[in-house]
């Protein structure tokens, strides 16, 4: 019935719990000693300066124009 897959579940559930506790260490040793690897850093930095000179050229961060739009130096 019903009833016999539910040891099935329990395994993959325990599965499921044990792997996430199993990286772990892993995870703390790549990231730095972070128990989660949030993308602080460089990347959002970067990101927040593309971010900054599509606003200051086209007015908008939604609306990215090629480079024709940014003047040339002379």
């Amino acid at each position: 019935m019903w009833y016999e897959i539910l040891p099935y579940i329990g395994l993959m559930m325990g599965c499921a719990v044990v792997c996430d506790y199993i990286t772990v260490p892993f995870t703390m040793f790549r990231t730095g000693g972070r128990k989660r690897e949030n993308r602080v850093g460089v990347n959002n930095q970067h990101d927040f300066r593309l971010m900054a000179r599509d606003r200051l050229i086209t007015g908008s961060i939604h609306k990215t124009l090629g480079l024709e739009v940014i003047p040339d130096e002379e």
